[in-house]
């Protein structure tokens, strides 16, 4: 399915390219003979007129134009709207073949007699996630410090630094969230003390 999708892109850009070639003839200038004129045609032709060749240039080059603006405006809807798509179907089926590996293997093990571990069945813990929300939080936290100052110094502007601010409150709101679940965890409820 990769091998689709970047043949499709790679057969959309020499598309692209290939409405932009044009090929380059010189022409007698008509103000002066002695002088001659570059003219960019579509395809070679007889350019005996040169006003009337001109005139088509310009209605090729503007027809090319939008026709062009037309690709790029199609790319850049499908690049906006379909690469997060892209992302998310990739991640989700990245997981699936892993989780079909890790049933491979039980198979495996299974069919040639040996036991399967515990940790295979066990899931999770709450606690184990809550520390690993609290680790990918701190993780978040520092990379949004190192991440805004790097851009403010690089480019002096507040505005792209901000991107790094994103990323840090996104870090703070886990490690809120991390300790938040964590208090609850560590306290009894009312069934748990009777």
């Amino acid at each position: 399915m990769m091998k689709k999708l970047i043949l499709l892109f790679g057969l959309l850009i020499s598309i692209g390219l290939g409405t932009a070639a044009q090929t380059t003839v010189l022409t007698p200038s008509s103000d002066d003979s002695s002088k001659m004129d570059t003219i960019v045609m579509s395809t070679i032709e007889d350019a005996a007129d040169p006003k009337e060749a001109a005139t088509d240039l310009i209605t090729t080059t503007l027809d090319r134009q939008t026709e062009m603006m037309d690709v790029i405006g199609l790319v850049s809807i499908i690049m906006i709207f379909g690469l997060p798509v892209f992302i998310v179907a990739l991640v989700l089926w990245f997981r699936y073949k892993n989780r079909q590996a890790r049933y491979r293997l039980a198979a495996e093990a299974l069919a040639h007699g040996k036991e399967i571990p515990k940790e295979f069945y066990e899931q999770s813990t709450p606690q184990m996630q809550n520390d690993e929300i609290l680790r990918k939080g701190i993780k978040n936290v520092f990379l949004g410090i190192g991440l805004g100052v790097f851009l403010w110094v690089l480019t002096e502007i507040e505005g792209i630094a901000a991107i790094g601010f994103l990323i840090f409150c996104l870090g703070l709101g886990q490690v809120v969230t991390a300790y938040a679940t964590r208090s609850k965890d560590n306290h009894p409820t009312d069934i748990e003390k009777q």
